[in-house]
């Protein structure tokens, strides 16, 4: 079923339905397909060059189950045609949603002064109905284009708090979050402070991580969620910070707890003096906000002995111990 915001629109509308072969009837200024595969018919009329991308969020659509009567609440259901094309091809996210179809992995954050493991990073994974995993890239994929960002990462932080408590984790609990996920964060986090608590976990050992595929426009968006968290004895956390969004302005302004110089710099850093400059200056900034560093993707003795010389003491990487989903207790052997 199909709405549109004039008559001449709808009348282009059914020409194009005619060139794809789809019979439309009207219904006072609805229009309705039978069609015994809607994936391709909303495929062919988003891929449709009559159509600019304004045009497409004007026109409504709603599927009807075979026999399904028009109805006010089936009104409630029609959705802007672009955002149909983004569900249809979001069938893994879908499935995942409908089914809390979500593994949360956990990789170990140590403290290599101390040899030992204080907390984890809670990683999600997607499971398929055959048990096949879906990886994160995807699933934020599916999300962005299909409008359900705040789902996803919603589901990924209750998830977190539980398989946490069910792994019987100790120390920090790394949680990442999507900062355009959450519109106002009295509404959308409140839940997550409901979870901590029913749950008997100190606000204290949870830590929020910014994580983002894009660069944050929003800085005081941004700053809002951190506050709310840190207000709720929450800590928090910049990652991939020295790549993309997290500049050094941002930084200070932000004031996390906690950054994670990104793995791109950590990469060779015992022999290339210009990563050793960057890493040098971001040590400098954390310094004199009384913000604690961790270098990610830490995966050779010599960079973690040349980090160690920096007086980076908190690491993380596959030297010490890749995302299981039983927690590892140790660090690995090097």
């Amino acid at each position: 079923m199909f709405t549109f915001p004039d008559e001449m629109f709808r009348e282009n509308f059914v020409m194009v339905l005619e060139e794809f072969d789809h019979i439309a009837e009207q219904i006072d200024e609805l229009l309705t397909v039978v069609t015994s595969d809607i994936s391709l018919l909303i495929r062919q009329l988003c891929a449709h060059q009559c159509f600019s991308e304004q045009e497409m969020a004007s026109i409504n659509a709603a599927i009807l189950q075979p026999g399904e009567q028009i109805s006010f609440s089936l009104l409630n259901k029609l959705k802007p045609l672009s955002r149909w094309g983004g569900l249809l091809a979001a069938s893994d996210l879908l499935y995942v949603l409908d089914n809390r179809a979500l593994q949360i992995v956990f990789q170990p954050l140590v403290d290599v002064l101390k040899g030992e493991i204080y907390g984890y990073e809670c990683l999600m994974r997607g499971l398929r109905a055959d048990g096949s995993i879906i990886g994160p890239e995807v699933l934020l994929e599916q999300a962005k284009n299909a409008d359900l960002l705040f789902n996803l990462d919603r589901l990924a932080r209750e998830m977190a708090l539980h398989q946490a408590v069910a792994s019987q984790l100790q120390g920090r609990i790394s949680i990442n979050f999507l900062p355009t996920a959450i519109y106002n964060p009295e509404m959308c986090l409140r839940d997550t402070v409901a979870w901590a608590k029913n749950l008997g976990i100190d606000p204290a050992r949870i830590m929020f991580e910014v994580v983002e595929t894009e660069n944050v426009k929003d800085f005081g968006h941004l700053k809002s969620i951190l506050d709310f968290y840190r207000k709720k004895g929450f800590k928090t956390a910049l990652d991939d910070v020295g790549s993309g969004y997290a500049g050094l302005n941002m930084l200070a302004e932000l004031l996390p707890d906690l950054i994670k110089i990104d793995r791109a710099l950590i990469q060779n850093i015992d022999r290339l003096p210009i990563k050793q400059s960057i890493v040098e200056a971001l040590i400098n900034i954390a310094k004199a906000n009384n913000i604690e560093v961790l270098a990610e993707g830490v995966e050779t003795e010599a960079e973690r002995d040349y980090l160690m010389a920096q007086g980076i003491s908190k690491m993380q990487g596959y030297l010490f111990g890749k995302p299981s989903a039983v927690p590892q207790l140790r660090i690995l052997e090097t």
